[in-house]
């Protein structure tokens, strides 16, 4: 009887070892944030890397170099213009069309978004050396990870069908904005037209580069939670332990450990090169916001003619609010399984004092703090970010509704 158990018990954890697992593409991940990559690269956020074998990118060089340089100089040039056009007494004239607090909100919802991605275009360009580094550091997980198990699963359709959604919601975002601006000012001027031109090209940029953080948090969630699955099984209350599964976790913890460090580094690197801009784009999406709620409230909902408009404003701040809450919710994940890997441990570390011996050594190394991923140090970003958002755009929507209050009554008198 003792004999059957103790081959069912070694049959079992034999699954656990180290094994070789069919090879997926060596572009996987690649495949996963081409499209991303792609629209980076188009507006000078990521550099044209070159690819000397599927398993490696190499820096620019020579022609792609100068391509990156020219878009960059053509950012520059769209924000400079972009300054002056907002400056000009035309643009704030139609600004303050209707009332001084209309004109502020709409002036700072304006200025954050020249800085927001003037801040992430000065970010990329300072660190294109850091996201290929980034990108490589994902191929070489992978290519680790591969000699371990299956590659982590890949929910393609959805992730598509998301990304679709949201290309969908910048074009129409782009398509409705020239007519409710001439139908609301009546003509559209040169001046005004290069504004809301520049301005969509700055929200949409700013976006996609949010949604490309929001990806490679996503790409590196599946990879630690692969990693904990891993150590998990040695921890299964139905895997009995033995002298052959306790040398079978002391041989592959060596893997693990350097896998978990690997992929915590990862999370660093990406923190340094996007912390600048999330904080950029949280100032622009916050006045945004507040700008766009703001404006539904000045509309009167019995008026048939004010539900195109509002329609509008609507729109933008589903823009917002869906990208934030991507962006809080992916960096939620990828913190919480990042700190899950001490939880794990803890199961293993019931298992025996051999197996205690080991995950001493693991805790003492790598499980030094709580693992965060934060706004340039700011503050972290998780799922209590949207509350304090949503809550900080409440209390200055209030304030501003009192301000234009106060404007009428005194405009009465």
């Amino acid at each position: 009887m003792w004999t059957k158990r103790r081959v069912s018990s070694y049959k079992s954890m034999s699954n656990i070892k180290i094994r070789k697992a069919p090879e997926p593409s060596p572009s996987s991940f690649l495949a996963c944030i081409k499209w991303n990559v792609l629209i980076l690269k188009l507006v000078g956020l990521v550099p044209f890397y070159t690819s000397p074998n599927p398993d490696v990118i190499a820096a620019p060089k020579g022609l792609p170099i100068h391509i990156t340089r020219a878009i960059f100089c053509a950012r520059t040039a769209m924000h400079l213009l972009h300054v002056y056009a907002l400056s000009s007494p035309f643009i704030m004239q139609k600004l303050f069309l209707r009332s001084k607090t209309d004109g502020i909100a709409n002036t700072l919802s304006v200025c954050f978004c020249i800085f927001g991605d003037v801040v992430i275009s000065w970010s990329c360009a300072r660190n294109g050396t850091k996201i290929i580094a980034i990108i490589n550091g994902f191929l070489k997980i992978d290519r680790r990870m591969r000699q371990l198990a299956p590659p982590p699963a890949q929910r393609q359709k959805i992730r598509n069908a998301f990304n679709m959604c949201l290309l969908l919601l910048f074009g129409y975002l782009c398509a409705i904005t020239i007519p409710v601006v001439k139908c609301f000012y009546g003509t559209l001027p040169a001046h005004l037209f290069l504004g809301i031109s520049f301005y969509q090209v700055e929200n949409v940029t700013s976006c996609v580069f949010v949604l490309f953080i929001a990806s490679l948090l996503h790409q590196l969630t599946l990879r630690i939670q692969q990693t904990n699955k891993l150590i998990a099984q040695y921890g299964a209350e139905e895997a009995a332990a033995s002298a052959h599964d306790v040398q079978s976790f002391a041989r592959n913890s060596t893997t693990f450990y350097s896998l978990h460090n690997e992929l915590l580094d990862l999370l660093q690197m990406i923190n340094k090169f996007a912390g600048l801009g999330l904080v950029a784009f949280l100032l622009y999406a916050c006045a945004g916001l507040l700008t766009f709620t703001y404006a539904c409230t000045l509309y009167d909902l019995r008026n048939g003619d004010d539900w195109f408009n509002i329609m509008w404003n609507l729109s933008w701040i589903l823009n917002f609010a869906t990208v934030l809450i991507l962006l809080a919710f992916r960096c939620d994940c990828v913190t919480k399984e990042a700190n899950n890997t001490g939880q794990i441990l803890a199961r293993v570390y019931a298992k025996g004092k051999d197996y205690q011996d080991i995950v001493d050594k693991f805790l003492s190394k790598s499980i030094k703090q709580e693992v965060q991923f934060t706004a340039y140090g700011f503050f972290s970003i998780d799922n209590t970010t949207l509350f304090k958002i949503f809550s900080a755009v409440t209390t200055y929507l209030v304030i501003l509704i009192q301000f234009k209050q106060l404007e009428d009554s005194k405009a009465e008198e």
